[in-house]
């Protein structure tokens, strides 16, 4: 007998693929009769019999999944992925599936490689993380991967390393977008640019620069960066570094940030007082959307931390139940252009993304 495709369950019960979906996964409101029905269909295929099988064999022993992130308070970014990821958790705690929770706090090296030998010791049936790229942090993910545990990389990827997906923004194009942007705001040349960025040894803080760099290079228009500054976490240094550097680049009419927090940058820009270019960032709509309505901040690139982290509990929990490997793509978020006219608007949240809103 073929196996049956969701599509074709949810054609024969008469109901939408989301539905069957719903029933499958036991989330949502599904009435008795509905599921009742998908239920029976499913059981005379060898496919979603193996499927709904697993879930109950899932519901009998516990299934531990890592999770190696920010710590929730470290700011509202980090907030939003614990959001996403505490909202899957709760919708498949009756298979029995346990989050494992590993705050990152000091994000460096040494600390997320001393969080990874300790979990190498766990019987782990999962690992979702938010890694650094370096290759000694590669080299503990793929020992993960090799014991045959399913690795997810939220937010940053590490491209070389051995995993189940990536769930996280497309950075590179990001970064075109920011450059594409600019470049529509800017009338005068020269463009000189001042890079206030995150961690060097974080992909998404190269990739985003990357992009930036290589729309800019086809850019008709003259341009120069003045400086890349690299900051850390905390809000203090962001603060000093960004006004040291505004004070060596007297000439920068354009600040691009990309730090944990934008606030300390903009207030580096009210101290250093002689600034009139263009200000722009990449950041979620609940932390951007005020500053760009209150003229701090002419635009910014949005992004989708709550759904990031969602997404990231959602692939390792399809992986358990035996759906095949997620494409690459699947799993890609796509920046929007945040200005005065739609930055008011409410942020991607449980609500509407588990609506089927955008990503």
């Amino acid at each position: 007998m073929a196996k049956l495709t969701i599509k074709q369950i949810a054609a024969q019960a008469g109901v939408s693929i989301g539905t069957v979906d719903r029933v499958l996964h036991k989330r949502g409101r599904v009435s008795k009769e509905t599921e009742a029905l998908v239920l029976e269909i499913c059981r005379k295929n060898d496919y979603a019999q193996n499927i709904v099988g697993k879930a109950m064999a899932m519901q009998r022993r516990a299934r531990t999944v890592a999770v190696v992130v920010r710590a929730q308070d470290m700011n509202s970014f980090a907030a939003q992925i614990y959001e996403g990821l505490r909202t899957i958790e709760a919708e498949i705690r009756d298979y029995n599936i346990v989050f494992q929770y590993r705050d990152i706090v000091q994000w460096t090296v040494e600390e997320q490689l001393e969080i990874l030998r300790s979990l190498a010791q766990e019987d782990l049936d999962g690992l979702i993380i938010y890694p650094m790229d370096t290759p000694a942090v590669h080299q503990a993910l793929d020992g993960f991967a090799q014991r045959g545990v399913p690795v997810v990389l939220c937010t940053a990827d590490v491209p070389a390393a051995k995993k189940l997906c990536f769930v996280g923004q497309d950075h590179y194009q990001d970064g075109r977008l920011m450059a594409n942007v600019l470049t529509k705001f800017f009338r005068s040349e020269p463009l000189e640019i001042l890079v206030c960025t995150g961690s060097m040894q974080i992909s998404s803080h190269r990739d985003r620069i990357d992009g930036f760099l290589s729309y800019l290079g086809e850019w008709r228009g003259r341009y120069r960066i003045c400086a890349v500054k690299e900051t850390a976490q905390d809000r203090e240094q962001i603060y000093q570094t960004t006004l040291e550097a505004l004070m060596a680049c007297p000439q920068a009419n354009a600040l691009y940030i990309n730090t944990a927090e934008p606030e300390p940058c903009l207030e580096a820009l009210e101290t250093y007082g002689q600034f009139d270019g263009i200000r722009f960032c990449f950041g979620h709509r609940r932390k951007t959307g005020p500053l760009i309505r209150l003229g701090k901040l002419d635009f910014a690139i949005g992004e989708s931390p709550f759904a990031q982290g969602y997404r990231s509990g959602e692939a390792i929990f399809r992986h358990l139940l035996g759906y095949d490997r997620p494409a690459a793509e699947q799993f890609v978020f796509h920046g929007e252009i945040l200005l005065e006219e739609n930055s008011w608007q409410a942020p991607l949240n449980d609500q509407n993304f588990l609506r089927g809103g955008s990503k």
